[in-house]
Order: structure tokens, then sequence, then C-alpha cells
């Protein structure tokens, strides 16, 4: 409690400090949600009750008033609200990631989208993951694009 780590845990945090906090890497993170919703997690229980605490609600109703909310500035909020959307979120003033399981509510467009941006511009910009996130559903389902990365430009704040 206030003391700093010595040892290999010193190691360990002076290194997580200096990568943004991330002792996992993308692939790691994308196989973990492959492993939860595929019900290889643990055990088929214990994946079905970690999916239920991943599952985002999209209906702008229910996070807008949340100020801590997960949605807003992440993979999910340029997403139609029928889409399954389940995700594990990380944010700093120095960076932001999430990995998410994404699937259409017709169930025939399933991926995992993991982004981990270490970068002060990708905690300060909420405009970057969801269109990052929009362009790829509207490339994976094949819906019409609303706007894409590249005809719109991604607005700095």
């Amino acid at each position: 409690l206030g003391a700093t780590p010595t040892g290999r845990d010193f190691q360990l945090w002076k290194e997580s400090a200096q990568s943004g906090g991330n002792q996992i890497t993308t692939d790691q993170a994308a196989r973990l949600i492959y492993e939860i919703y595929t019900q290889q997690a643990i055990s088929p229980l214990a994946s079905k009750k970690i999916a239920y605490l991943l599952t985002r609600n999209l209906n702008p109703e229910k996070w807008q008033n949340d100020e801590l909310n997960s949605v807003e500035g992440f993979l999910s909020e340029s997403l139609p609200t029928t889409v399954y959307f389940g995700s594990k979120i990380g944010y700093t003033s120095r960076s932001r990631q999430e990995v998410a399981f994404i699937k259409t509510g017709d169930g025939q467009t399933a991926y995992i989208l993991t982004v981990f941006g270490v970068d002060p511009t990708y905690a300060e910009n909420k405009q970057i993951f969801p269109q990052l996130s929009r362009y790829i559903f509207d490339q994976m389902s094949g819906a019409t694009p609303i706007s894409s990365p590249a005809s719109s430009e991604i607005k700095t704040q």
C-alpha cells in the first residue's frame, strides 16, 4: 500500500509504466475473447458467466447518462443497437484499448476486433475507435457504409 515494488515486481511495474500498462498482447486478448465465446475459458458455465459480464447494451438510453460507460468513445458506440457486443476496455491518459466480440443480430457475421492504441492521441480522441469499428463492421457485414476513415477525416480533439 503505497510502497514501491522490489525485485521482479519492480521490473514488471517499471515495464508496465513504460508500455502503457498492458501485460497482454492484442493476440492474447483476442484469443481469450475467442475462448470465452466458444465456451472454452475455464468451463462452459464460467465462459457463459464471463460473456454475460462483458455484454454491453448499445441502446444510448442505457449508457449516455453513465459517466463511466464503456460505450462512448469505444468500438461499440457507432454500431447498430441490434448487434451483440461483448468487450473489455482499458483506458488511461496515455492509451485506449479494447477487445470485442461482435455478432450481427441474424448471426451471419461474427468477429473479434482488438485495438490497443498506446499514445495520448488515442486517449484524447473519442472518435477514432468508433469510426474504425464502424468501417470494419460495414466491411465484415456487407452493410452500406455510413462513412469510412478514408472518406472522412478523423478529427483530433
